[in-house]
């Protein structure tokens, strides 16, 4: 008598239930000795072809005001929390400004500039970091549109 399963399926020797495989268009199981060329969408998949990123260009980089933001006080080892203190704005705030939802307003990112300055930020990160911020404010202005033009003049 062989061995069988409680629902009643017969019994596969284990070098055969391991050498089949399925396929994800509806097929059924394959088997390995099928021809190469016969391979289902389903396998690649999992091959990792599908996977790989797309290669980067050698193109110039394009550095929003956020990113920048970030990277700066990373290099400064600071927390968000503490700077947010130190330019006197709430830390979800900064957090805005780091994920590009907002612009801090002028009088924020004076205070920004003053406290990167005393963290040792060199004035040509500064001035990147304004210019950005200035190409920023600007883009976010031509968004809103001309009932809130106003923002380029704040």
């Amino acid at each position: 008598m062989g061995l069988r399963g409680t629902i009643g399926h017969r019994y596969e020797k284990p070098m055969e239930a391991q050498s089949r495989r399925f396929d994800f268009l509806g097929t059924g199981p394959s088997h390995p000795s099928q021809d190469a060329a016969q391979t289902s969408l389903g396998d690649d998949l999992f091959d990792g072809a599908a996977r790989k990123p797309p290669e980067a260009s050698s193109a110039v980089t394009l550095t929003t005001f956020a990113s920048y933001l970030r990277r700066t006080r990373q290099r400064t080892n600071s927390t968000q929390l503490t700077l947010s203190r130190v330019v006197g704005c709430s830390d979800a705030a900064w957090s805005l400004w780091e994920g590009g939802v907002r612009t801090p307003l002028p009088s924020s990112f004076q205070r920004i500039l003053a406290a990167f300055a005393q963290l040792g930020v060199t004035t040509g990160e500064l001035l990147e970091l304004r210019a950005l911020w200035a190409t920023s404010r600007a883009r976010a202005a031509a968004r809103a549109g001309p009932a809130k033009a106003d923002l380029r003049d704040r």
